[in-house]
């Protein structure tokens, strides 16, 4: 560039700094202002940093106003919002009862209720500032007896503390089929997941240990009485000097099975039952999700082979670590009509 040059000394000082810069926008400030000083045109350095002429011409006048320190900062400040403080607290009360499936649509929402206009960039940003993220609300059962919820609690509680091992129990059911989730794609690119046409599936009987962490599993053909004998006695090993053992069931209807009480009557063991309609606090329910994050989520496996083998890895190896943060022992909300009620702990 006419009029502008730097010694090879100041050049070396500026590629020191290059170096030790973290940020690629101001490391390809430092590098066309070294361009620069080499005399290169400023075309020239526009096809190579892929910059055009004016905003290098923009890093030359901070770089002569202010040096290095002037160059590397940023300048930009983000627009003030459109909208009144008032009218963001009255936007996001809006969000949080109603749920869009678009930002287009909460376009139109601002647009009729406050007359402001946002760009679809604008008010993602905006959405994003807010503390929204797009993901899929959780399903709750409309029939939920708070009381009984509150009453597990309180058992559990006593439980928790009696010393004795306490586990949580159930089945799981996955299907030799892809299961396709939220991922992170190239934008216009659209990702085909291969798909199984079968309906075949392995059924899992699972018992997590609340302090160990230790996740006790068995296969089987299906889910039943049988089966749930099988693992209570896989579990019940597992202690041999313990007293009593509690495990955390649902009301499936093996476990009220009479050869299910018959084999109770002789065994340390002793059911606990779940409130109907609370998943919630099922918490193996947390191990299975993440056994399907890890094993099936966005996977194919062209055989079923390769598919059981991939369950069977996952069910040999130790989570604990995982199992440790997602076993931490708070509850989800639950739903009562419009109202929220917290569960304690």
């Amino acid at each position: 560039m006419k009029n502008f040059s730097l010694s090879e000394e100041e050049i070396q000082s500026l590629r020191v700094i290059h170096k030790g810069t973290r940020d690629k926008w101001a490391a390809d400030r430092i590098k066309a202002i070294i361009a620069l000083g080499r005399e290169w045109s400023v075309e020239e350095v526009s096809e190579i940093l892929l910059v055009d002429s004016e905003t290098l011409r923009n890093y030359l006048k901070l770089f002569k106003e202010g040096g290095i320190a002037e160059l590397t900062q940023r300048h930009y400040k983000g627009s003030d919002s459109k909208l009144t403080q008032i009218e963001l607290a009255e936007l996001k009360q809006h969000l949080s009862d109603i749920t869009y499936l678009s930002v287009a649509e909460i376009i139109s929402h601002v647009a009729k209720h406050y007359q402001v206009k946002y760009a679809v960039s604008g008010m993602t940003k905006l959405l994003h500032r807010m503390g929204f993220a797009y993901k899929k609300p959780d399903l709750a059962p409309r029939r939920v007896d708070i009381g009984k919820q509150l009453e597990f609690l309180q058992t559990f509680e006593k439980l928790r503390r009696s010393g004795s091992p306490v586990y949580s129990m159930d089945g799981c059911h996955p299907q030799h089929n892809s299961l396709p989730q939220y991922g992170w794609i190239l934008k216009g690119h659209t990702k085909r997941l291969p798909s199984n046409s079968g309906r075949k599936r392995i059924n899992l009987q699972g018992a997590v240990n609340l302090d160990t962490y230790k996740l006790l599993s068995t296969m089987h053909e299906t889910l039943d009485k049988n089966s749930t004998i099988a693992l209570l006695k896989k579990v019940e090993l597992e202690h041999p000097q313990a007293a009593k053992v509690y495990v955390l069931v649902d009301n499936a209807g093996y476990y009220h099975a009479q050869l299910v009480k018959d084999y109770l009557k002789n065994s340390k063991i002793e059911l606990i039952f779940l409130p109907a309609y609370a998943p919630h606090l099922s918490l193996i329910e947390r191990i299975w999700r993440y056994f399907k994050k890890l094993v099936l989520y966005n996977r194919y496996y062209p055989t079923f082979k390769e598919f059981a083998q991939a369950i069977v890895s996952f069910l040999k190896r130790s989570h604990r670590r995982a199992f440790k943060k997602l076993l931490v022992e708070k509850f989800h909300f639950a739903r009562v009509g419009s109202s929220m009620l917290q569960l304690p702990t």
